[in-house]
């Protein structure tokens, strides 16, 4: 029984060992030892805006408080129930839909009706792109007869007294280069999502003429452009 038991051991012995022989020498592979790696499918940018511009009609001022000339924006009285302390610290919060009975009492955040004004001298770019986002740059290119006339983009820091009144301490937050910033982003069930930018048109004066120059009603000042690129950063 002993020299049967040593003679089962020696052939198991023998039967594992070409496998551990197999294993040591390499491996075995049927395909190449590199793979290429390739593109599927590529989606494609769909670039879709719509410009939405404002009231670009502005009125030739005169302003008491720095005797001088300036071309005024138009306004809109727009109703509001929140941020109501702020317009009421800036003279801009109003009662009435016109905008002319300045609101002096208290009142409360998000409940009632009140009115504010603001420029209505905006441009708007929607962007609906699919796969992609755009950059929207405004310039603003004089006439010659108002080349001492300037328009920058940006928005306002503080706000106006009312309608058809000159802008007292407020502040313009230009932006660089003309580019508008995404301001908003507007859903509804119907064609999704679009994503707003957008800014208010300045005009400046290199000088502050008091009748060096003729301005006359109806006549063009200059030429806003809105300048559309894919953004790709």
């Amino acid at each position: 029984m002993k020299k049967l038991l040593v003679i089962s051991m020696a052939s198991l012995v023998a039967a594992i060992a070409p496998v551990f022989n197999a294993m040591a020498t390499g491996i075995n592979t049927t395909d190449d030892s590199s793979h290429d790696v390739t593109v599927g499918e590529a989606d494609e940018p769909i670039y879709s805006v719509n410009i939405y511009w404002g009231d670009l009609s502005f009125d030739w001022k005169y302003d008491e408080s720095k005797s001088n000339f300036s071309f005024a924006p138009h306004y809109d009285c727009v109703s509001t129930s929140y941020d109501l302390e702020n317009h009421k610290t800036a003279n801009n919060l109003y009662s009435d839909t016109s905008c002319k009975e300045l609101y002096t009492g208290t009142v409360t955040e998000g409940q009632g009706n009140y009115y504010y004004t603001e420029p209505k001298s905006y441009i708007q770019v929607g962007d609906k792109s699919i796969n992609g986002k755009i950059k929207a740059t405004a310039s603003f290119t004089s006439v010659e007869k108002y080349n001492w006339v300037s328009g920058i983009f940006g928005k306002e820091t503080d706000q106006y007294l009312g309608p058809n009144t000159t802008v007292q301490n407020a502040e313009f937050q230009v932006y660089t280069d003309g580019v508008l910033p995404n301001i908003s982003t507007v859903c509804n069930p119907y064609d999704g999502c679009t994503e707003i930018y957008g800014g208010i048109l300045k005009l400046e004066t290199s000088e502050s003429p008091m009748g060096s120059h003729v301005v006359t009603s109806g006549d063009k000042i200059g030429t806003v452009t809105i300048t559309i690129e894919a953004d790709l950063n």
